[in-house]
C-alpha cells in the first residue's frame, strides 16, 4: 500500500540525507538516464539553455534501452556496454558535464578511482504512467517525429497482434506480454541496471531511488526544480528560469490519436499498478527532500508555482490519488481566435534574410521544434550575388530548383515542418498555397548593412580564409571600408560584387531577380502571413502566435531575449561617421521604402486581427 511504500522511501531519504551533503560543490558529472513521454525533451532543452550560464557541457549518448521482443536487437548487455564507453570518454575531459539519453542506472562506483559516487550524481523526472503510457501509444503511431515507415511498421505490428487500437491492448488476454512486443514496457525498467533487467519488480526499482540526487516529477514542477537547483547548484542554478514554460505536449491532440474512455484508463491502471506505486515512491520522495530545503528557497518555489498557476502557464499540479486512474489538469488555456488563426497549414517556410536576428529566430524555432514535435528542416542553397548578378543567376536558377525540391519531399511526408534557409521566395501552385505559410524577419536596412559588412571580415563564423577573401577582394575593388564602399563612384555596381545585396532580394521569385525592385518586392508581401520586425518584435511574436499557434503559441517564452550583436562591438569592426550614415541610407533607399512597406503591413494586420501591441 501507500503507506508502507512511503515508510519505505521516508527511510531512504533519511539514509541519503546523512550520507550526503548539499549543496554538493564537487559534482564534476551528472547522469540523466531519461524515461521516455515524461516531458524529457522540456527537461533536456531546459538543459541546455542553462548549460552556457553554469559552463557544464551537455553531452546525448544514442544508445537507446528497448524490450521488444518482435525482432533481434542488441542485448542489454552490449547496449549498457556502448553506454559506459561513451561516458568513460566524457569523464576525460576536465569540464562538467550532463550526460543524457535512454539508458540503465548505472552503478558509478564501476568509474572508480578516476571518479567517486559523490562526483557523479544520477537523476531522472517521471509523469503520472497512466498519461505516459497513452502518450507512449499515441506518438508511435501517430507522433509527428518517428519517420512514416517506422509509424507504418508500429501499426500493422498492432493489427498482426490483435491490439490495433488501445482499447484492445487493455482489454487483451495476453496483455502481460503485448506490453514488451509493442514497446510499451513500464518506466520502473528505467530504474534498474542492465544486471537486474529480468529482475526488474517494483520493489527493486524503488529500492533504487536512493540512488539518485533528485527525481523530479511533472506534476510538482517547481518543488523539482528547486531541489535540483539547491542540491546541485553549480549544474542546475536559475533552472526554474529557463524551464519551457508551455504545457508539455499530451499526445492526444493530432487527429488520429487515440482518447481512452473510463473504462479503457481503469483496464490500463490495472496493468501498469507496479508503475503507479512507483509514481507514489517518487512523489513520496520529492515531498520529502523538497521539506529538507531551507525556508526560503521552499517558499520562493511556492511563490512561483502559484504565479504560473495564475499566470495559465505550463503545467498544472494536481497529483492523481493513489489508486484513482490519474489524469494531470493543466490550467485551462484561452480558446483561439479562429478568426486570426490561419487553417491547414502543414509547413512555415521562412527564406531568412542574412543579419535580421535570423539565428536568434531559427534558435527559438528549433526549440519549439522539440517541444511541440515539428520536424525542422534547413536547406543549405544560398542566395548569392558575388561577382555581380549574372555571375551568379544560372547558379541562383540551379539552387532555387534543388531548394523546391527539398520542399516537396517534406510536404509528401504529411507531417508538420518548419522550413528555413537563405534561398528567394518560391512561389507556390494554387493546391500547395492554402498548406505552406511564409514568414520572414527584416531590420533597419542601414543597420543590417552595416552589420553584414563587419560579419564577412571580422565576424566570429565565416573561417579565416573566407574573412580573408572577403579583406582582398575589398581592396582590389578599392573599397577596403564602409567608408571608402559609401563614397565609391561605382558604389552601386560594387554593391553586389562584394556581397551586399540589398534585403529586399529575399521577397522576389528566382524568375524576378533580375528586376528586383521595391516595388516588386513590396507587392510580394502579400504571399507572407507574417513579416516580423527587428524592432518591434514584441508585436511581431505576438502577431506569429495568433495566426500560426501550432508553431508559434509560445514564440515570446522562447525567442533569445540576449542582445542582438552590434555595430562596433568587435575588436576590428567599423563604426560608420554621420556623412557614411547618410551615404549609405542613399545608397539602400530602396531597402528603406521596402522596410517602411514592412512596418506598415505589421501595424495593419495587429488591427486587423485586434491584436494588442506589446502584449
Amino acid at each position: 500500500g501507500g503507506g508502507k511504500v512511503n515508510a519505505v522511501v521516508r527511510n531512504q531519504a533519511s539514509a541519503a540525507s546523512s550520507s550526503s551533503s548539499w549543496p554538493n560543490p564537487s559534482v564534476v558529472a551528472v547522469l540523466y538516464n531519461r524515461v521516455d513521454k515524461c516531458g524529457s525533451s522540456s527537461f533536456v532543452e531546459m538543459i541546455r539553455r542553462s548549460s552556457g550560464g553554469n559552463s557544464v557541457k551537455e553531452i546525448e549518448t544514442r544508445e537507446f534501452v528497448t524490450f521488444r521482443t518482435d525482432k533481434a536487437m542488441k542485448t542489454p548487455a552490449q547496449t549498457q556496454s556502448k553506454v559506459e564507453e561513451h561516458l568513460r570518454g566524457a569523464l576525460h575531459q576536465s569540464k562538467k558535464f550532463v550526460f543524457h539519453g535512454h539508458f540503465y542506472l548505472m552503478d558509478v562506483n564501476v568509474f572508480k578511482p578516476q571518479h567517486g559516487p559523490s562526483d557523479i550524481l544520477f537523476i531522472n523526472q517521471i509523469r503520472d504512467p497512466l498519461k505516459r503510457i497513452i502518450s507512449r501509444w499515441n506518438y508511435l503511431a501517430y507522433g509527428p517525429r518517428p519517420d512514416p515507415k517506422t509509424k507504418v511498421e508500429v501499426t500493422q505490428l498492432r493489427k498482426s497482434l490483435g491490439a490495433p487500437t488501445l482499447v484492445e491492448f487493455a482489454t487483451h488476454p495476453d496483455r502481460a506480454q503485448l506490453m514488451y512486443k509493442l514497446d510499451m514496457f513500464p518506466m520502473r525498467f528505467y530504474f534498474c541496471t542492465a544486471a537486474e533487467r529480468d529482475q526488474c519488480s517494483v520493489e527493486r526499482a524503488i529500492a533504487n531511488l536512493d540512488k539518485y540526487a533528485v527525481v523530479a516529477v511533472l506534476e510538482k514542477l517547481q518543488e523539482s526544480l528547486a531541489v535540483m537547483s539547491y542540491r546541485i547548484p553549480g549544474f542546475f542554478a536559475g533552472a526554474a528560469d529557463v524551464f519551457p514554460t508551455k504545457k508539455v505536449r499530451e499526445n492526444e491532440n493530432c487527429k488520429l490519436c487515440e482518447k481512452p474512455d473510463n473504462a479503457t484508463k481503469a483496464a490500463l491502471a490495472e496493468m501498469y499498478a507496479d508503475d503507479q506505486r512507483l509514481f507514489a515512491a517518487c512523489l513520496a520522495k520529492l515531498d520529502m527532500d523538497f521539506a529538507s530545503l531551507p525556508d526560503h528557497v521552499r517558499q520562493a518555489a511556492q511563490a512561483r508555482s502559484k504565479a504560473k498557476a495564475e499566470a495559465g502557464a505550463g503545467l498544472g499540479t494536481q497529483i492523481p490519488q493513489a489508486g484513482a486512474v490519474g489524469r494531470v489538469e493543466a490550467v485551462q488555456e484561452p480558446p483561439k481566435r479562429r478568426s486570426v488563426e490561419l487553417q491547414g497549414v502543414q509547413g512555415v517556410l521562412y527564406n531568412r534574410v542574412d543579419k535580421c536576428g535570423s539565428t536568434s529566430f531559427v534558435q527559438m524555432m528549433r526549440t519549439e521544434s522539440k517541444l511541440r514535435h515539428f520536424f525542422e528542416h534547413e536547406t543549405k542553397q544560398y542566395i548569392s550575388y558575388t561577382g555581380g548578378m549574372e555571375a551568379s543567376s544560372k547558379s541562383a536558377a540551379v539552387a532555387t530548383k534543388k531548394v523546391q525540391d527539398e520542399l516537396d519531399y517534406q510536404l509528401k511526408k504529411n507531417s508538420e515542418f518548419f522550413f528555413h534557409g537563405h534561398f528567394h521566395l518560391l512561389i507556390q501552385p494554387e493546391a500547395v498555397q492554402s498548406k505552406v505559410a511564409y514568414v520572414n524577419l527584416v531590420r533597419d536596412p542601414v543597420k543590417r548593412i552595416i552589420s553584414r559588412w563587419n560579419y564577412l571580415a571580422y565576424g566570429p563564423r565565416p573561417n579565416p580564409k573566407s574573412k580573408e577573401q572577403a579583406i582582398q577582394l575589398r581592396k582590389s575593388l578599392g573599397v577596403p571600408s564602409l567608408h571608402a564602399l559609401a563614397r565609391h563612384p561605382d558604389r552601386a555596381q560594387l554593391l553586389l560584387k562584394v556581397d551586399m545585396f540589398p534585403m529586399r532580394s529575399y521577397f522576389c521569385s528566382n524568375q524576378e531577380r533580375e528586376s528586383c525592385s521595391a516595388e516588386t518586392a513590396i507587392a510580394n508581401l502579400k504571399h507572407y502571413a507574417v513579416v516580423a520586425v527587428l524592432e518591434q518584435m514584441d508585436d511581431s511574436l505576438a502577431l506569429l502566435a495568433a495566426r500560426l499557434p501550432a508553431f508559434f503559441s509560445e514564440a515570446r517564452e522562447e525567442f533569445p531575449q540576449k542582445k542582438l550583436r552590434e555595430v562596433g562591438e568587435c575588436e576590428r569592426c567599423e563604426v560608420p561617421d554621420e556623412k557614411t550614415l547618410a551615404l549609405l541610407r542613399e545608397l539602400y533607399a530602396h531597402d528603406l521604402a521596402f522596410y517602411q512597406a514592412c512596418v506598415q503591413k505589421l501595424q495593419a494586420d495587429l488591427e486587423t486581427f485586434a491584436i494588442k501591441r506589446g502584449s
